[in-house]
């Protein structure tokens, strides 16, 4: 599920492949709740994951931000570990 307006993304589809950092919390947040929370590698709320743990402790230029959290080629944050649940729509 998209997080941002067709018009944003396609502002950011030459920056595919980059790495993706939420500019605030909010936008941390839909990412959370769109792709996060309907991962089977995380738990309720997809707060337990540990990708997710380090994107908000670590810089995105830290040796340790996670590789995983990249802008798509549909100009779309994306987590290239993400595991859809069957129970998700």
């Amino acid at each position: 599920m998209p997080i941002y307006l067709d018009k944003h993304a396609e502002l950011l589809k030459p920056r595919a492949g980059e790495l993706w950092r939420p500019s605030n919390g909010v936008e941390g947040d839909l990412f959370e709740e769109r792709l996060c929370a309907c991962c089977t590698k995380s738990g309720p709320n997809g707060k337990s994951c540990s990708i997710s743990f380090a994107a908000f402790f670590h810089d995105v230029d830290h040796p340790n931000y996670p590789k995983e959290w990249v802008i798509s080629e549909k100009g779309q944050p994306s987590c290239t570990a993400h595991e859809r649940c069957l129970f998700a729509v």
